[in-house]
């Protein structure tokens, strides 16, 4: 019996290494996002189509089409051990999205609740083509 709880005491710790990590997952009304994007270091991620993003997004967002070919190659880019901020027009591809990231490990993911509609209504400021082509994605500034 001691040798059974013994052999049971040395596998247990072993076990937590075959689980596989999961990431916690918040949706987020956009004032609640944008409080954490200004105080968390981590990568915005615009999941919409490239016209869609060229008509306005929210600062320093990385435009990533969660319907195209190259999804995946350029997620797999992203760092795993940083928040990633999700947001899409209304929200259902950032949802299917989040599911991606959480089964590829990513400590963080934070989704913009109802998405980028919801981000305009609540007036927050967006950025237009002519500013996204001047501009490389880095931190998300509210000033402007």
């Amino acid at each position: 019996m001691k040798i059974i709880a013994a052999f049971c005491l040395m596998i247990l710790p072993l076990a937590g290494f075959a689980q596989k990590k999961t990431g916690r997952l918040e949706m987020l009304d956009p004032y609640a996002f944008q409080t954490k994007l200004i105080h968390m270091l981590g990568t915005l991620v615009d999941l919409r189509t490239p016209q869609e993003y060229e008509q306005g997004t929210i600062k320093g967002a990385r435009n990533i089409e969660w319907d195209s070919e190259v999804f995946k190659e350029q997620a797999k880019k992203i760092p795993t051990y940083k928040p990633v901020f999700l947001f899409c027009q209304g929200g259902y591809r950032s949802g299917e999205a989040a599911k991606w990231f959480l089964e590829h490990e990513f400590s963080s993911v934070i989704i913009l609740e109802n998405g980028y509609d919801a981000w305009k209504s609540y007036g927050f400021p967006t950025t237009e083509k002519e500013v996204i082509e001047k501009e490389a994605p880095g931190s998300y500034d509210p000033e402007k």
